[in-house]
């Protein structure tokens, strides 16, 4: 059997590449097919991901982007075997097509955008949407003849699940079903790219990831690592505001700085999400391009206590105890979603 997979894989973002992987590789593990990613992005998209980051006056920045470019490339030369790319349109051997997760449905997106080839345009195998968002899109963003589009293509799919209840929503307006919201591929198991013991680090400290924090957040932040005597690292976005931006690193070492951090300042929804992989208490801010998939995995934990501008009010410490089984619960759910996807015995 042949699986391919329709996602952002071509990226520098972590979260992307990480869900990618993950979603293969569990993907493989239970119905031990062949796993390949389409390796379909638009020329303007590389240029947002890889290039406009190094467009700066800071060498600091310019340096440290370039270093991570490097890194990820190299990550995905290591991982080859379980990262395999084959042209968008070579669809004739795939006996199955999996779409998502991440925001492939996001029809605001300056840099993919209204692009039918997500929605599964020209694809007539057997095809799964699994964890996939429309991101801060709704259904009133789209005029009707883009509707009627994506209706069509929504009707042809064998099984929908989403990532978030904004997501769902604008399905069951489309086409009057009720999607299962999912866990992210990132959280369905644990392969050998969480597991990098070896890394080693020196000292404690507090982590940031994201950018776009307002200066009040700012200067909770720097209080609080005042007050726990702890430095500031700040990893895949350059914070002028942070000393030590830390931007060299491959998915794999991200996710070793999340795990070992004693605390995550975030602005990223796989900031959240890993950080709850890992057990590892942090805060966060509600950026607006990210609001819907935020408030919602914020609500299935009941975690809105954790925002910065008012972590003085609360506790710094998440109950991990209560959180888990939730989570146990909702992944082993997920999984049999996409086991029933391909007609596999639970």
């Amino acid at each position: 059997m042949k699986t391919k997979i329709y996602t952002y894989n071509f990226t520098s973002n972590y979260g992307a590449l990480l869900q990618a992987f993950e979603l293969g590789n569990y993907i493989r593990s239970i119905t031990d097919s062949e796993v390949n990613f389409s390796n379909y992005h638009p020329i303007r998209f590389r240029y947002y991901e890889f290039l406009r980051p190094m467009v700066t006056k800071k060498p600091r920045k310019f340096f440290g982007h370039l270093k991570k470019n490097y890194k990820i490339l190299n990550w995905r030369i290591k991982n080859k075997k379980y990262l395999n790319f084959l042209p968008s349109n070579n669809l004739d051997k795939d006996e199955y097509s999996i779409y998502g997760s991440d925001e492939i449905w996001n029809f605001l997106n300056p840099y993919y955008g209204f692009s039918e080839y997500f929605f599964g345009k020209d694809d007539n195998k057997k095809k799964i949407a699994y964890a996939v968002s429309i991101g801060k899109a709704t259904y009133e963003d789209l005029d009707n003849a883009q509707k009627d589009k994506i209706r069509n293509h929504l009707k042809k799919f064998y099984s929908i699940s989403v990532r978030d209840d904004n997501t769902a929503n604008f399905i069951n307006r489309l086409i009057g079903i009720n999607p299962e919201i999912v866990v992210d591929p990132t959280l369905l198991s644990s392969s050998h790219i969480f597991n990098n013991d070896n890394f080693i680090f020196k000292k404690d400290f507090i982590l940031v990831y994201g950018s776009n924090f307002t200066a009040d957040e700012q200067k909770k932040i720097i209080e609080f690592s005042k007050k726990k005597k702890l430095d500031i690292v700040s990893v895949g976005y350059f914070n002028s505001w942070i000393l030590n931006n830390e931007l060299g690193l491959n998915p794999s070492e991200f996710f070793e700085y999340i795990k070992k951090s004693k605390f995550v300042f975030t602005s990223m929804f796989h900031g959240i999400i890993l950080s709850i992989k890992s057990n590892t208490n942090f805060w966060y801010t509600l950026d607006p391009i990210r609001k819907y998939k935020v408030r919602y995995i914020i609500s299935k934990f009941n975690l809105n206590k954790r925002l910065i501008l008012e972590m003085d009010k609360h506790d710094e410490r998440i109950n991990f105890d209560k959180i888990n089984p939730l989570l146990k619960d909702w992944v082993y759910k997920s999984q049999i979603f996409l086991k029933n996807a391909f007609n596999l015995k639970k």
